[in-house]
This record gives structure tokens, sequence and C-alpha cells, in this order.
């Protein structure tokens, strides 16, 4: 999965959950899902979902080729069958798949979401259209792609390339490449027209306007059951809460589900769900990472030395007001980790900074929205830190670049392209336009998974090294389901798939 966006947690004590009680409210087919969205379903579109509100809906109302199971494994989605034939990879389509109106899903409709995706562009589409339809870009749907065939009368999708790209299936499981039906685009501006004949679990059946949105599930889909919630009413929040009253709206009955990008410390929910016998949490794997980014400007106002020392401090903070939490020496753990010796140069250096006062002039947005029971302490060593700098007179009318920020995002990679390009985009290696395009096509040329990984863990190292991006924080995402509404979602995987809930 992409990355989302990590809005600042809130931090509550343990003590307002001791004053809860299990209401005793019976589950029903219906789903009540608090989601802090508030845009109309056509404003979201897999080819450019970002933000976690957005991410949720449509990975719960189109489905890609292929998907994980709840074991981690590369599984079959839209595609009831994936092989590689030589350099070929082949996409067997499900028969009888089809919308909510009954219409067939067939390779057709996946062949012309890719041309979609390579004509809207991005880095990765930008590279799977090369290798699949040449140097020239894609500007009509009617334009020609070579590399890609439909065959067996709309049965099967092929993909000719050179030689084998073992990258390809697990890049074809984002939501960016999900299989949109092809009566439901729009020829001429590409856009989304009909979010009723959908091709996932769930298709949209009302827009009330300010992100109230009702869902309902499709029969005719492949992951569809009696025991999955049948509909989905996504409820708006459309104001500032605190951890626990959010979490009140589960007690009160006003929501069942609290997905993963609300309340985002796990702990919060683990002890909500430990107070309160009628709910269900899930817990991912430690993907979610929370890092410092230093910008141009805080690489000339800091030195490498002082950034390391701030990464210390908070790393010390996080790990402290939090139970499920590491306190990382890397950023990717799993696939591109660093070395022994690269690991222990970069332990050393993010614990060997000595105490001072750093007190030169910061701007930090989301310092003290992320640590805001923590201003106190901080203001100790950076006095002169700020989220932003106050308006007032003479103030530019943009803000002027801030010396870092602090991000979040899942680092579960299985080995995603996709990923590495979103890291890419935002700049978090600190490369040029043509460096990161002279990177990222080698990388992605190399079949042997080793050699990706090897070139992965050197630009970890570097960007380490040079103190670009320290991390801060590794934690798991959570989500809490009322009972009997039982999870059934992959550890891996950072996510609110609503079809995964099974009664229980």
């Amino acid at each position: 999965m992409k990355i989302v966006k990590i809005w600042p947690p809130l931090v509550i004590g343990a003590a307002f959950f001791a004053a809860f009680k299990f209401s005793g409210a019976p589950a029903q087919a219906e789903l009540k899902v608090m989601s802090n969205g508030i845009a109309p379903v056509t404003a979201y579109d897999p080819s450019s979902a970002v933000f976690a509100p957005a991410y949720f809906l449509l990975e719960n109302i189109f489905s890609p080729l292929l998907e994980y199971s709840s074991g981690d494994e590369l599984v079959s989605g839209a595609a009831e069958r994936f092989e590689w034939a030589g350099s070929e990879a082949r996409f067997t389509m499900r028969s009888g798949f089809m919308t909510a109106d009954g219409r067939a899903i067939d390779a057709a409709d996946a062949e012309q979401s890719l041309k979609r995706l390579f004509i809207l562009g991005g880095r990765e589409p930008d590279l799977l259209r090369a290798l699949l339809c040449g140097g020239a870009p894609l500007k009509k749907l009617s334009d020609p792609c070579p590399g890609l065939e439909v065959r067996e009368g709309g049965r099967v999708l092929a993909m000719k390339f050179s030689e084998r790209k073992p990258f390809l299936f697990h890049l074809l499981t984002n939501i960016s490449y999900a299989v949109i039906p092809r009566g439901s685009i729009e020829p001429a501006t590409l856009k989304i027209k009909d979010y009723r004949n959908t091709s996932g679990p769930y298709f949209v059946s009302r827009d009330a306007g300010g992100g109230s949105i009702e869902l309902q599930a499709n029969p005719h889909h492949y992951r569809y059951s009696k025991d999955i919630p049948q509909k989905v009413r996504i409820i708006p929040l459309l104001e500032n809460l605190k951890n626990e009253e959010a979490l009140g709206r589960l007690l009160s009955g006003k929501i069942d589900y609290m997905p993963i990008f609300l309340v985002r410390n796990a702990d919060d929910k683990a002890r909500f769900v430990s107070d309160n016998g009628g709910y269900n949490a899930h817990f991912s794997q430690p993907i979610r990472m929370v890092y410092a980014v230093f910008t141009d400007r805080g690489l000339k106002t800091l030195t490498a030395e002082e950034r390391f020392f701030i990464a210390k401090k908070l790393r010390s903070l996080y790990k402290a007001r939090r139970e499920r939490c590491e306190a990382p020496d890397q950023i990717f753990k799993m696939e591109g980790a660093l070395s022994r010796p690269q690991l222990q140069a970069i332990r050393g250096r993010l614990e060997a900074p000595a105490e001072r006062v750093i007190k030169k002039k910061l701007t930090a947005p989301g310092l003290f929205s992320y640590f805001w029971g923590d201003a106190e302490d901080i203001k100790k060593w950076l006095p002169n830190a700020a989220e932003s700098v106050p308006p007032g007179p003479g103030a530019p009318a943009r803000p002027a670049e801030p010396d870092f920020r602090l991000v979040g995002g899942d680092i579960g990679f299985q080995d995603d392209v996709g990923l590495v390009s979103y890291y890419l985009d935002m700049d978090f290696f600190r490369m040029s336009a043509p460096e990161k395009k002279d990177w990222f096509e080698k990388y992605a040329a190399f079949r042997d998974k080793k050699d990706r990984m090897k070139m992965l863990q050197t630009l970890h190292y570097r960007t380490l090294a040079a103190a670009h991006v320290l991390p801060v924080a590794l934690l798991p995402y959570a989500s809490v389901a009322r009972k009997p509404w039982a999870f059934e979602a992959p550890g891996m995987v950072a996510g609110d798939q609503l079809w995964r809930l099974k009664r229980n």
C-alpha cells in the first residue's frame, strides 16, 4: 500500500477508559464508520490516492488485479490466476465478476484502467508505460500500447516485456492499479463518472454530501459473503476530538468502526478494547514510521550533530509515552535494511550527542501537535522552536520553508517499487529530478531482488548518515470494530478493507 498522511496523534490517559462500560448494542448488517474525509465521492480517484480517507474509500469500492491474503501472501484479486509465461505476465480474469448492475468486468476493463493511469502519469506508471507501450507518452485511451493485449474474448490480459519484471505482481496490488469498469469512465476527460458500477466489494449507493457516504455490498463480487457488512455508512468527523471523545462515539453507538487513521495511538485503542468487552481490535505489524525530515533550510541552519541530537530527544519522548512503540535506528527495517556495520554507525550517532540547548530560531510543522504534552520539555532544549512563523506586518504571502517537519507513513515495502517511487517524489532522498529518474530506472531494471535491495540499502544509509531524514518511532496501525465483527486482515498491510470483517 502507498503511504497515507498521518495526522498528529492525540494523547489520552488510561483513567478515562476505566470509566467506560460496554453498551451492549448488537451489531447489525450495517456498519457505521467514522472518517475525517469531507470531499464528495467524485473527488476520489485511484490514480491520485494519497490521504488516508481517500485510500480507505477507494480500497473498498475498487479492486486491483492482485491482493494480499490475511497471511500476507500475494493472492488473486480481480484476476483469478496470474503467472509468468517466459517474459510475458498473464492475468486470467474471474468469470462471473460483475458490477452492482450486472455489467461484466473483464480484461478489457483492466487494459483500459492501465492505459488511463499511464495517461494521467506518475513515476512508476511512467516506468511501466515505457516498458509496455514504448517511449512515446499516451494521450488518449485509443492510442496503441503494444505490450498490452486482451485475449480469449476478454478473459486474459497479457503484459509483454523484454524480460521478467519480478516487482510487477507486488506493484499491481496498489490501489492506483485498480480495475475501473470501462462504462464508469468518461473517455474525453478520463474522470470517473459512475461510482455505483465499480469493481470493489462495495459500491456507492448514496452521497449525501459533506463526507456522508453510503456503501452497499456488491453480491456479484468475488469477496462477497453474507458474513461481511452489507451496508456501510461513512459518518464524517467535522470537529477536532480528543481520543477519549472519538472513542466515546463507539460507546454511544454512533459508530461501529474506528479506522487506522483516527485515534492514531494504538495504545489508546488497545486500552479501550481491554476495558470494554464488546469490541475487537486489529493491530498490524510495526510498519508505521514517524520520522523527522530536514529541509534545505534545516540542513543549512543545523549541523549534522544538532540534527542527530533533535532526533535523539524526540525518539526518547515518543517511546516514553507509548507501550507499542520502538525507537528504530533505521527507516527501512525489512527490505533495504542497513548492514550490521552501517546500523552500528547510525546507532552510535543517534546515541552520541551530548545534552545541549539549541537556541537557533527553528520552525517545525507538527512538532507540538505530535508532542503536545511535551512542549515544556522541548522548550528546554529548543527554546526558540515554533510550528510556524507567526503572521505580522511585512510577513510573506507564502510561509518560509520550515527547518524540519515530522512525517509518518507505511514502511512495509514487500518489494513495492510504488512505495520507493513515493519516497522519491516526496524528496525524501535529497536527489535532483534527473538523479531520481536515473536511479529509479536502474533500480527497476534489476531482475534480482538482491540487487534492488542493495541499491535501496546504499541510498538508505546515505540519507541517514547525512542526517537528511532520521527515524523517531516505529508503531503498529490499529482498527477497532464492535462485536460480533472480527478481523481477518493482513499484518503487513496498513488499511481498512471492510470486506475483511466477518460476523463472528
